[in-house]
């Protein structure tokens, strides 16, 4: 476990420290316990990375000096970033590919959808994103969180599609910050899809999506 005593634990700590754990896509980081006090030893109370190295044990460190008596109440915690683009959509938890709990990226970071007012024409867009050629009538909305719900932040709700849309982003939808989706996450329950059909296509990215309309 890393402190920050006396020094501050900087982004570019965080990027190496998530890298050496197989995301290379930068990290927030949270201090003062946000994910718990643990229950290791605390190995150091000072890091400094550069960026190039391949784990945080490659940066400068100057281990744990029993005299700073770093408390339990400061250690460092990391969300890393994922590998995706904002507005791309997944499914997880699901007996197949094409059913489970949405997950949609906001800034590099996989979250969820509220169930409020979720319905089959959502979920029409969220397959055809996902690259399901399908008639109005085959796919299926599905609220309360009935694939699961990730411990993971809301991003979106209030989502409000007609079901000609051909991405997610192009609804009505409300949309939270990273900080108030965390805290919202344990009041509401999420959405879920269940596609039928084939699947004609990979998933639209929202990127090649706004290169080629």
């Amino acid at each position: 476990m890393v402190s920050h005593q006396l020094y501050g634990f900087t982004e570019i700590n965080g990027y190496v420290a998530c890298k050496q754990m197989g995301y290379d896509n930068g990290a927030i980081v949270y201090y003062n316990s946000e994910y718990s006090d643990g229950d290791g030893p605390i190995l150091s109370s000072y890091v400094s990375c550069y960026g190039h190295e391949d784990g945080i044990y490659d940066c400068e460190n100057n281990g744990y000096n029993d005299i700073l008596s770093c408390p339990r109440t400061r250690l460092i915690g990391l969300l890393c970033r994922d590998d995706c683009e904002s507005g791309d959509v997944r499914l997880v938890g699901g007996n197949n590919e094409g059913e489970g709990t949405v997950e949609i990226c906001s800034d590099n970071i996989w979250g969820l959808i509220s169930d409020a007012g979720w319905n089959d024409s959502d979920a029409q867009v969220v397959c055809r994103q996902l690259g399901y050629e399908i008639e109005s009538e085959d796919h299926e909305a599905i609220s309360g969180s009935f694939y699961g719900k990730p411990n993971k932040a809301i991003h979106y709700d209030s989502v409000n599609c007609d079901g000609s849309e051909q991405v997610i982003t192009n609804c009505h939808y409300v949309q939270y910050s990273l900080e108030y989706g965390k805290e919202l996450s344990n009041h509401v329950e999420v959405a879920g899809v269940n596609c039928q059909g084939n699947q004609t296509h990979d998933s639209i990215s929202i990127t090649n999506y706004l290169i080629h309309v």
